[in-house]
């Protein structure tokens, strides 16, 4: 899906997929509906439109509270808009209902350092 977004500037592709993805959704019945949710949460994310996303990833949790995957989406939303109290508090929740799940382990370490110390005082590798 790469090829619809370029730097962040969603392209006129890019809109219609998500304008499909949704009415997808809208269209699937319970069961279905979540693949076209996630989706479209992804493309929003590559399209930087990041309150968009956070919206249909709140859509999902709604649909399934229960779920490490939806609660961990969530986390991830509120932490690209730097929102670190709600994704650490969403990323203890998802780690609730599996507490070896990496990605949301991995994501709360790095949100705690983020709010903690800041982005200046995240090491990045150097460039060769």
């Amino acid at each position: 899906m790469s090829f619809l977004v370029k730097k962040g500037i969603p392209t006129r592709a890019a809109c219609l997929a998500t304008g499909c993805l949704l009415a997808a959704a809208a269209l699937a019945d319970e069961r279905h509906s979540r693949q076209p949710l996630l989706s479209a949460a992804a493309l929003l994310q590559m399209q930087t439109k990041l309150e968009d996303a956070k919206d249909i990833a709140y859509l999902l949790f709604y649909l399934s509270p229960k779920s490490k995957l939806e609660a961990f989406l969530v986390a991830v939303s509120h932490t690209y808009l730097l929102e670190y109290e709600q994704a650490i508090s969403m990323y203890r929740y998802s780690l609730s209902f599996d507490d070896k799940f990496l990605p949301a382990k991995a994501c709360l370490h790095a949100t705690m350092c983020l709010m903690i110390f800041g982005e200046n005082a995240i090491v990045r590798p150097k460039q060769t």
